[in-house]
């Protein structure tokens, strides 16, 4: 995600959020990026479900979050991960 589109969601975040206030993520992710998922986000509990063929994972979490950078920090953690899809 370029830095236009982290501040675009930034803005969204601050427009429709009251702090401190709930996000669901959601991921997809190959099955070898499933430990890689996990390493980056160990406080969080994450929900799985593989697809049919066992090649991905689906990933769904919810959090509080405190303000808008905390959900942008997520994404950006995350984006390094080979074959992630953020949903």
């Amino acid at each position: 995600m370029s830095d236009a589109n982290y501040s675009r969601l930034k803005q969204l975040l601050e427009n429709q959020n009251t702090w401190p206030s709930k996000y669901v993520f959601k991921f997809v992710v190959p099955s070898q990026g499933l430990s890689d998922i996990k390493d980056l986000l160990p406080d969080h509990d994450l929900m799985e479900r593989p697809s049919r063929t066992g090649k991905y994972v689906a990933i769904t979490f919810t959090n509080e979050f405190q303000n808008s950078e905390e959900i942008i920090n997520v994404y950006k953690k995350v984006s390094n991960i080979e074959g992630i899809i953020q949903l």
